[in-house]
């Protein structure tokens, strides 16, 4: 599968130093973070001939964050929380963790965009520029 329009390609984060071996997992975690991307720039780095250094590097640390996110969520697949052997006791993760962890995965994304894209101008307009065009 072609993926086209990527902010920063698997070449570029691996001499970046990129944490991700196989291109193809690179290539749809890329896109996953590329659409969140969008959402908060509303679209204003899409179909650009080139992106700015500091998207790359957003796309980047966003790439390797995730990837920890989902790493970390594999090992909570059957959703325990703990398990102890003596007297043997199982604990569940809840809904409200669940939501818990989700919120702050949010927050996380948002700070990193705020670190990178804070500033960065796409046809004289900032790109994190939420108001009226």
């Amino acid at each position: 599968m072609k993926f086209e329009g990527q902010y920063l390609t698997f070449n570029e984060y691996q001499a970046l130093g990129g944490t991700l071996n196989d291109d193809n997992a690179f290539d749809l975690l890329e896109y996953e973070v590329r659409k969140k991307i969008n959402l908060r720039t509303q679209n204003r780095l899409v179909n650009l001939t080139e992106i700015p250094f500091d998207v790359k590097m957003c796309v980047n640390r966003l790439i390797d964050k995730v990837n920890i996110w989902i790493k970390n969520e594999k090992k909570h697949d059957d959703n325990k929380a703990s398990e102890s052997v003596g007297s043997y006791s199982v604990s569940f993760i809840t809904g409200s963790q669940i939501v818990e962890t989700l919120n702050a995965h949010n927050v996380e994304v948002e700070d990193i965009m705020l670190e990178y894209l804070y500033g960065v101008k796409v046809n004289n307009v900032h790109v994190l520029y939420l108001g009226a065009n």
